[in-house]
């Protein structure tokens, strides 16, 4: 009891004993399980960036994989040697022949192909569709290893990149006259095996990266590395010129890491610096190397966050119990109320601590499972729906035979739904991306007076099916910097817009200007018009007008906050002026230059 007294009686001792015993441990072991926490988060961020470039992987082979079997179906001789189509047309040096073969097999194989090379038995380019200058009937390929390497015991090769000059149709990347192609190439050969010729495809390599694009929502960044541990592209740059493609990393930490046997790491970004989280995988029938990296400082922001109030927490519950303490040894005749009232409070901020971190837990799910569920819907969704447009259009356009009536306008609902369906998709991914903050621009200075025009070109059918008339004026307008991809997009839904909500014999008017240093677009119609209440609903995420709604007018409500939400990316403004019965202006401004960092906001 004396020795009781004696510490009460000494409150800086009393302090001192408990910031020695209890104060510094809690603190000590909330760090370490801070550490223990920050480790096992990013193990579990490490394998899903392997579990990413595993997906990466799988998509490029099934790609090439899919290429090999179009170019077996439309080149390998039958089991019943029958002679093929190819096989005829080379034996008896019919162009015309060889010509609506490699047009059966682009729309076989379309859209990934770029060229077709056929070959005949002595390795002589017999027909090539398109044409180039610096490629033309006759040139001999028959010390190229697309040819020579084929037998009647290996069918089929598949080429390392190499440079072509072969025709590109769109979705390739580039707008030089020379394109990065891989080249398949399949035997021609009679029944008894003899090589009568061969059949070539080149594919952009940029077309491969559509197997990888959607997974960036997963990783910051995937590269792809060919044998030689040079770059072939990378998910960022897959659809736009990229100056580190042929780059050599294999000497980096990044590309030593790739060439090893493990599926993830941690070493620094080889072309954007920095360091970064590594999932690793391969493809095998290529000796190909898939990185996809992702920077720690971004997947530990949540998780930082999340421990930063944990730590403050503790401190907290330190000085509480610290002053405590205190309090406890200079009030010696209050000391069983404050320790009553000590406990309450160590409950109370254990609980707190406890609450903290399941709900850290459970934002830092619900944050993987939306970036898991933006990735997995745009491959899982969009790919078949593809397929499914891609195959109504080779029914529609009757290439396996002629189609009834009712069969033609089944064809056609199935193409028009999917396309709706994909639409939507798109609309509902890019908003979504948009929001998450994870939209970027790519910007490129580009005719804004041509994109306009493209615009009312691809309306201009729709319109005319109407009687609507569709004008353009631009005065002053040209060159702008922005996303190209982007202010099209832009342009397209308000002249779709204009053109649903136009009746028939209606007018829509686009005009270009300068505005205050910004460019400026409007899109005038002459429809019904919206109402002062429903101008401002307009904009919000599935949401119309009440007279559209009554009316029965398609759409999802998505278009116009997709518009505004891009237009806002690109530091513009949209607004719309209407008049109920005589129509509506929608109009935006642009700045001519974006500023140099131009992110989602």
């Amino acid at each position: 009891m004396h020795r009781t007294e004696w510490l009460l009686s000494r409150p800086w001792l009393v302090v001192l004993v408990v910031a020695l015993f209890v104060a510094l441990p809690v603190l000590v072991l909330g760090e370490l399980s801070a550490t223990d926490s920050r480790a096992r988060f990013r193990a579990s961020q490490l394998d899903g960036l392997a579990k990413t470039a595993d997906r990466a992987a799988a998509g490029v082979t099934e790609r090439i994989e899919s290429a090999e079997r179009q170019m077996l179906a439309g080149s390998a001789t039958p089991s019943t040697g029958t002679p093929t189509a190819v096989f005829t047309a080379l034996e008896g040096h019919d162009q015309a022949a060889l010509g609506t073969f490699t047009s059966y097999l682009g729309g076989l194989m379309s859209p990934q192909v770029l060229r077709i090379i056929v070959l005949d038995a002595a390795g002589r380019v017999a027909f090539l569709e398109p044409g180039s200058d610096r490629t033309r009937v006759g040139d001999d390929y028959s010390a190229r290893e697309s040819f020579s390497r084929l037998t009647a015991a290996s069918p089929q090769f598949v080429t390392g990149i190499y440079a072509s000059d072969g025709g590109c149709t769109g979705g390739c990347g580039t707008t030089s006259g020379v394109t990065r192609v891989m080249g398949i190439s399949s035997l021609v050969a009679d029944a008894r095996g003899q090589r009568v010729g061969a059949v070539i495809a080149e594919l952009s390599v940029q077309l491969l990266a559509r197997a990888v694009t959607p997974l960036l929502g997963a990783a910051d960044d995937v590269y792809v590395l060919d044998g030689d541990g040079r770059l072939v592209f990378r998910g960022s740059h897959a659809f736009a010129s990229d100056p580190a493609v042929g780059q050599d990393l294999r000497a980096s930490p990044a590309g030593i890491a790739a060439f090893a046997t493990a599926t993830n790491a941690q070493a620094d970004d080889p072309l954007g610096g920095g360091p970064r989280l590594l999932g690793i995988s391969h493809v095998q029938s290529l000796g190909w190397h898939i990185i996809a990296l992702r920077s720690p400082a971004v997947v530990e922001g949540a998780l930082d966050a999340s421990l930063d109030q944990a730590r403050v927490a503790r401190i907290a519950l330190a000085a509480i119990i610290l002053v405590g303490s205190w309090l406890f040894a200079a009030t010696a005749g209050r000391v069983i109320r404050q320790r009553r009232q000590l406990h309450r409070s160590l409950d109370r901020n254990t609980r707190l601590l406890g609450e903290l971190e399941v709900t850290g837990k459970r934002l830092e799910s619900a944050n993987r499972h939306k970036s898991e569920f933006l990735a997995n819907m745009s491959h899982e969704l969009r790919t078949p729906l593809n397929a499914i447009i891609g195959f109504a259009d080779v029914l529609g356009q009757r290439m396996f035979g002629e189609l009834n009536d009712r069969q033609a306008g089944y064809t056609e609902d199935i193409r028009t739904s999917g396309q709706h369906l994909l639409t939507l998709i798109n609309d509902i991914l890019d908003l979504s991306k948009v929001e998450a903050g994870r939209m970027e621009l790519s910007l490129t200075d580009f005719s804004l007076r041509e994109a306009l025009s493209n615009g009312v070109t691809m309306v201009r059918d729709r319109a005319a099916d109407h009687h609507i008339g569709v004008k353009l004026e631009t005065d002053g307008v040209d060159v702008i910097n922005a996303d190209e991809r982007k202010v099209k997009q832009i342009i397209f839904n308000l002249l779709s817009n204009a053109v649903k909500f136009t009746p028939d014999g209606g007018t829509i008017t686009v005009t270009g200007g300068r505005e205050n240093g910004h460019v400026r677009v409007d899109v005038r119609d002459t429809g019904r018009g919206i109402a002062p209440e429903d101008r401002e609903r307009i904009f919000e995420e599935f949401r119309q007008a009440r007279g559209d709604r009554d009316q029965g007018s398609e759409g999802t409500g998505l278009g116009l906050s997709l518009t505004k939400a891009l237009v806002e990316l690109h530091h513009g403004a949209i607004s719309v002026e209407s008049e109920v019965g005589r129509g509506s202006t929608f109009s935006f401004t642009l700045p001519f230059a974006q500023p140099a960092l131009a992110a989602a906001p």
